[in-house]
């Protein structure tokens, strides 16, 4: 069965409005290793915890919403604690940095990275 609609109370919603067009996860540290992706095209790294995520199919705007998830643990420095951002959100790509938290905070090659987007694409 497809279903494609969705009727709540005589109000019509499009069902794919709200799904993931993109998703990703990698790893930062090393070699780059893409474990599983959605519309996900070349993964750059542009230095430490800084990357450019491309998209094979792009967004029709730059107002798509990411979410995300950093983690992780690195023997050589201990850090449990990651966060990240998103800097230069195309429609084609976004480039997303993730760091330390804490008293020192300093770009980091996360070990776990999860980013997906939600939008409509071109």
């Amino acid at each position: 069965m497809a279903v494609s609609k969705i009727e709540v109370n005589s109000t019509s919603s499009t069902l794919t409005d709200g799904l993931s067009k993109y998703w990703l996860n990698f790893s930062m540290a090393g070699t780059t290793q893409r474990s599983d992706s959605l519309n996900s095209g070349s993964i750059t790294d542009n230095g430490t915890g800084d990357f450019t995520l491309a998209f094979t199919n792009n967004f029709n705007y730059e107002g798509y919403c990411i979410t995300y998830c950093i983690g992780g643990h690195d023997s050589s420095d201990g850090h449990w604690d990651y966060d990240g951002g998103t800097y230069d959100q195309l429609t084609s790509s976004i480039q997303v940095k993730a760091f330390t938290q804490g008293s020192s905070i300093a770009t980091r090659d996360a070990i776990g990275n999860n980013w997906s987007a939600k939008g409509d694409l071109a």
